[in-house]
């Protein structure tokens, strides 16, 4: 018999389908973010949380508004570069702050509401649409309960 996985990556390494396209999406996510941040300078790259790709525009996601402008005023000089990390070249290399900065505290505690925001329906169908797929219940399960939560 089969020894089952013992780590939920383990068992995400092993998906099928429709999981297995969103597990590939966010390891090549991973590998584009690492990309970036070796290509910016410190402290800046400390503060690139995340990469979007939308459009033909790369999207560099840092922390705060103040890193984001930051990192807007070093785009001329790193755009070549950037642009290559991208196939298709992008047309556009832009930066946000992560959503949720700015409270007064300096924590983000997330909200039911704020929850709801963080995957587009489209993910969560897409997460959804992947659960149904899979035969272990425990990873169904989780899924499912990420599709609802997030």
């Amino acid at each position: 018999m089969d020894k089952l996985p013992s780590s939920l990556q383990e068992r995400l390494a092993r998906a099928e389908g429709s999981l297995a396209r969103l597990v590939a999406r966010a390891s090549h996510r991973r590998t584009l973010l690492n990309q970036v941040r070796e290509l910016l300078p410190e402290p800046v790259a400390g503060h690139c949380i995340g990469v979007e790709e939308h459009e033909r525009t790369l999207i560099l996601v840092m922390k705060s508004p103040a890193w984001a402008t930051r990192a807007r005023y070093l785009l001329p000089a790193l755009e070549p570069r950037l642009r290559g990390l991208v196939s298709p070249a992008a047309e556009k290399i832009s930066t946000r702050a992560s959503r949720g900065t700015g409270t007064r505290s300096g924590k983000h505690r997330p909200t039911a509401a704020r929850r709801s925001e963080r995957l587009s329906s489209e993910a969560r169908e897409s997460i959804r649409t992947a659960a149904r797929s899979i035969s272990d219940p425990e990873l169904r399960r989780a899924l499912e309960r990420l599709a609802r939560e997030t």
